[in-house]
């Protein structure tokens, strides 16, 4: 199949550069799938850090319901679970090259 270019059109992109071109496939297109990789790949350790922090303030919350400890020491303790957290979701996000804007603009807006 041809498309108006007279340029063979393929059903999946290949990672080699002149079937690339013979292809119709353009540097733009690579960088966008690229680009939604690593988005999806950001996206889904987000969410496994996320899911982590839930499982351990659930078991906070049982020990609390046990009296195991008391009030204070279960806020102290999700404190810091919820500091450890925003430390790891603020390195990942500089791991992926998502960490400068959003960083620069909470901290202009904490200190607003």
């Amino acid at each position: 199949m041809f498309d108006r270019k007279n340029r063979a059109i393929c059903s999946k992109p290949s990672k080699n550069s002149l079937k690339n071109f013979f292809c119709g496939v353009t540097k733009t297109d690579e960088r966008q799938r690229k680009l939604e990789k690593l988005r999806r790949s950001y996206i889904k350790e987000r969410t496994s850090h996320r899911d982590h922090l839930n499982e351990e303030i659930d078991g906070l919350t049982k020990l609390l319901k046990e009296s195991l400890i008391d009030q204070e020491r279960f806020e102290r303790l999700k404190k810091i679970l919820e500091i450890s957290y925003r430390q790891k979701r603020e390195k990942t996000r500089k791991d992926y090259g998502f960490g400068l804007t959003y960083c620069i603009f909470r901290k202009h807006e904490n200190h607003a």
